[in-house]
């Protein structure tokens, strides 16, 4: 097995690693954040169909950039482009600890019942 294989295939054994963890956050996120009904419809609204969309403008991006800039600057501008989300990200997103309740109160199957206000930011 050649070297270019053996990369490969370690990327694909750490992004088997990574894809669960990214699940279970996605979904941490959206039980603290949404009513948990709604959890299902908006993990595959909101984070599929978005994984969905990105992956199909990226890909003939990245292909118009392996024409006209190679393989390696492609990626290596697509990495920088990855780093500027995240540090955005880290800048603009608040911790969940700041004003929000620890859980989400359950709403009974009903519907009826008393909706708390939510918590003042």
């Amino acid at each position: 097995m050649d070297a270019a294989a053996s990369s490969v295939s370690a990327v694909k054994l750490m992004h088997a690693a990574e894809l669960p963890i990214m699940l279970i956050a996605s979904f941490k996120y959206i039980n603290r954040h949404f009513e948990s009904r709604l959890s299902s419809s908006i993990y595959l609204a909101g984070f599929q169909l978005s994984a969905q969309l990105g992956a199909a403008i990226i890909s003939p991006l990245a292909g118009i950039g392996y024409d006209s800039l190679g393989f390696a600057p492609t990626y290596l501008l697509m990495a920088a482009m990855v780093a500027a989300f995240t540090a955005a990200s880290v800048a603009t997103l608040r911790p969940d600890a700041k004003g929000l309740p620890e859980s989400v109160p359950d709403v009974p199957a009903s519907g009826r019942g008393t909706v708390p206000e939510p918590a003042s930011l």
